[in-house]
C-alpha cells in the first residue's frame, strides 16, 4: 500500500529536510532545471519549505491507484514504474519514470486522486513537495505553470503514441518495441540488465508472461538478442526496428 506521510516520520528511511538549502544550486536534482529556474525567491520559500527527500526499496509503492494525492514526487535517483488496474485485476505497465520526471500529478485538477501506481523498480530517491505548496506556486507563476504543462503534453503524447502501438501492433512487434524502449530510452545502452521482472515485461506488451517469454526466445534463437537471466544484449538493433513496425 501507499505509504502516508505518518509513516514516512516515523519509519527509518533515510530522510533529509531539504530546506536547508538556501537554494538548489547546492543540490543535484535532475529536476532542478524545472524546480528552480522558473521560481521566484518567493516561489522557493513556498515550495521548499514543505520539501522533504525520501529513500524507498525496490518494490515499494510510493502512489497507489485511487488513493488521495497529497504531494508530488520529483525522481532524484533510480526507476519507477507506472502502471494502471484494469478490469479483472489485469494490470497494465504503462511507463516507467527516470531521474528527472515528476509523477503522481494526474488528476490533481480533475478530482485529487491518483489515477495510476507508483513502484519503485530499484532504490530511488524522491523529493515530496507538499500539495497545496505546489497548487499555490502552480497558480501564481505563470512560466512555472507553462512549462510544467509542456511536460504534460509531451507525456500526453507519448501516452497517445503508445495507445496506438498497443492497439495496431502485432505481439513481434510490441515486444521489439520494448526491447527497444528499455535499450535506448532507460539504459541508454544495447546491453542492459533489467530489474524488471517478466511479469512486468509482459504488462509493458499488453500480453501474457508465457506469449513474450515464447517471442523473446524467438528473437534470442534468431540472433537478434541474448538474453541470461535479467542481463539482455541486442546484437541486430536494425532487425529489431524493423520488427517493431510490424503491424
Amino acid at each position: 500500500m501507499a505509504i502516508s506521510i505518518i509513516n514516512w516520520k516515523i519509519k527509518l528511511y533515510n530522510m533529509f529536510d531539504c530546506a536547508q538549502y538556501e537554494n538548489c544550486n547546492e543540490c543535484c536534482c535532475p529536476v532542478k532545471p524545472l524546480l528552480y529556474n522558473d521560481l521566484s525567491k518567493e516561489n522557493k520559500e513556498i515550495l521548499f519549505y514543505h520539501r522533504r527527500e525520501v529513500e524507498f526499496k525496490a518494490g515499494e509503492t510510493i502512489f497507489k491507484q485511487s488513493t488521495a494525492i497529497t504531494h508530488i514526487a520529483c525522481l532524484r535517483e533510480g526507476f519507477v514504474k507506472i502502471t494502471a488496474e484494469a478490469h479483472q485485476g489485469k494490470t497494465l505497465l504503462i511507463g516507467i519514470s527516470q531521474p528527472g520526471d515528476i509523477f503522481g500529478i494526474t488528476g490533481l485538477y480533475v478530482d485529487e486522486i491518483h489515477h495510476s501506481s507508483f513502484q519503485a523498480i530499484t532504490d530511488i530517491k524522491v523529493c515530496l513537495l507538499e500539495v497545496n505548496s505546489f497548487k499555490q506556486v502552480l497558480e501564481t507563476n505563470i512560466k512555472f505553470s507553462l512549462s510544467l504543462l509542456k511536460r504534460l503534453n509531451q507525456l500526453a503524447i507519448k501516452s497517445k503514441n503508445r495507445t496506438i502501438d498497443l492497439t495496431s501492433k502485432t505481439m513481434y512487434a510490441r515486444v521489439a518495441d520494448m526491447i527497444i524502449y528499455l535499450s535506448t530510452i532507460i539504459y541508454k545502452s544495447n546491453k542492459f540488465t533489467t530489474t524488471l521482472k517478466r511479469q512486468d515485461l509482459a504488462d509493458f506488451c499488453a500480453l501474457s508472461k508465457e506469449c513474450m517469454i515464447r517471442i523473446l526466445k524467438s528473437y534470442k534463437e534468431d540472433k537478434i538478442i541474448s538474453i541470461k537471466g535479467d542481463d539482455f544484449e541486442i546484437h541486430n538493433l536494425n532487425e529489431l526496428k524493423k520488427l517493431s513496425q510490424y503491424n
